[in-house]
């Protein structure tokens, strides 16, 4: 069961109730603006009192997944920021909730690098990163990369998207071209792709071209595993259209 989690930002810290809660449990702390260090996102300072919003995060979803796995017996799925501001707070704070049970299963939507830690960490992940068909502009930005402007052609960038930065694997493959036991168990937990849009620029005049201009292109790259295909655009665009 998707139990979303995305984008929890400080309206926590402005809800006067929440707030108030915060300050009296250990969630909030007054805060120097000359001497403490600037807050890490989604943490925020709000009229003299830092709070923290990760940890209170991490702590809500900590019981939330608990009782699903133990009492419901689901499996779990979660946006990336559960999975990240858990590990804030565990850095941030000794008695920060243990890690996510780990059944959870990582939906990772927009870092790259949050897949390759919760892999690290033993969590099955799936990938949407790279595969959001609303995007109006490259997944490739800066000097090194080609401009496509027109969404229709950034199925370059998915079709060459990889699927775990550094670190996670896949797949990283050892002299004789067989992919190293660690490469492998990381493999075992990327537990697939998919493709996504926000639904703001979306109806049913132009859903058909926004997911099939590239979903054909994600489902052949996640479906060969961890092999980036950097074929001509043109052999592609041949073979698919036939």
């Amino acid at each position: 069961v998707h139990l979303g989690g995305d984008e929890v930002t400080a309206c926590w810290a402005h809800a006067p109730r929440t707030a108030a809660w915060m300050r009296a449990n250990g969630f909030a702390r007054r805060f120097d603006n000359a001497t403490d260090e600037p807050p890490r996102r989604p943490d925020v300072v709000v009229d003299g009192y830092l709070y923290h919003i990760a940890r209170l995060q991490a702590r809500y979803e900590h019981d939330v997944l608990t009782y699903v796995v133990d009492t419901l017996h689901r499996t779990p799925v979660v946006w990336e920021e559960v999975f990240g501001n858990a590990h804030h707070a565990a850095a941030d704070d000794d008695s920060a909730p243990p890690p996510l049970p780990s059944r959870t299963i990582v939906h990772v939507w927009q870092n790259a690098s949050l897949a390759a830690a919760a892999v690290r960490a033993g969590h099955r992940v799936v990938l949407s990163d790279s595969f959001y068909v609303d995007r109006q502009n490259p997944i490739c930005v800066g000097a090194n990369c080609t401009t496509r402007w027109m969404y229709t052609l950034t199925w370059n960038d998915m079709y060459n998207a990889p699927l775990l930065p550094e670190g996670g694997s896949t797949a990283q493959s050892s002299s004789d071209g067989s992919s190293t036991a660690a490469a492998a168990a990381a493999d075992a937990l990327l537990y697939g792709g998919e493709v996504v849009s926000f639904g703001e620029s979306t109806d049913a005049s132009n859903v058909d071209d926004r997911i099939w201009a590239r979903g054909i292109v994600v489902a052949e790259r996640l479906w060969s595993g961890g092999v980036t295909y950097a074929a001509p655009p043109e052999l592609v665009q041949r073979r698919f259209a036939a």
